[in-house]
């Protein structure tokens, strides 16, 4: 028993060191990200393509660790996925390198993206299929899946049976009558 006991604290210890390693995360916000940042989203994903795009991306934050980046986080212009008739729906999107999951790099970036905000929307949206880690911090942080983005009654292009107002939408984007 005695054993026993000596293996599981010797565990415990050992997590706490690999924990305590990721408390000296920092998160700022950047005008663009690094190019190392950068390598971390994935060479498919259409975010390494607008990440450092002024028109699409309207704030970042980077997240480093012994002057590394090992995180980041994009508040997005709805425009950029097509859904530029979402007046009050802003994209959020969050990557962390694959060694640092797990470890709360994910919720401490949504976290800071949300609180500082220079112009929070009143909702959020992401790719929640991303991964199951961002699935729980979306349900945390009430980020809707893109997919899932429908009728809003605030939202002046959607009508009353939760179809789009292409018409609606055309008349305030062009000025029409």
């Amino acid at each position: 028993m005695t054993t026993k006991r000596t293996k599981k604290s010797t565990t415990k210890k050992l997590s706490k060191k690999v924990a305590n390693k990721y408390a000296a995360v920092s998160i700022n916000e950047v005008d663009r990200f690094s190019a190392e940042a950068i390598k971390l989203i994935p060479t498919t994903d259409a975010l390494r393509n607008y990440a450092n795009k002024e028109d699409s991306v309207e704030q970042r934050w980077e997240a480093t660790m012994d002057g590394k980046a090992i995180g980041l986080v994009t508040i997005e212009y709805p425009h950029v996925h097509g859904h530029e008739y979402l007046e009050n729906t802003k994209y959020i999107q969050v990557i962390v390198s694959p060694k640092a999951r797990g470890h709360g790099i994910g919720d401490k970036l949504l976290k800071t993206a949300i609180e500082e905000a220079s112009n929070p929307p009143k909702h959020w949206a992401g790719f929640t299929n991303h991964s199951e880690g961002f699935k729980h911090l979306a349900k945390k942080y009430g980020i809707r899946d893109s997919d899932d983005l429908k009728f809003d009654e605030n939202d002046p292009h959607w009508n009353k049976d939760g179809t789009f107002d292409e018409d609606g939408y055309n008349k305030k984007l062009y000025g029409w009558d």
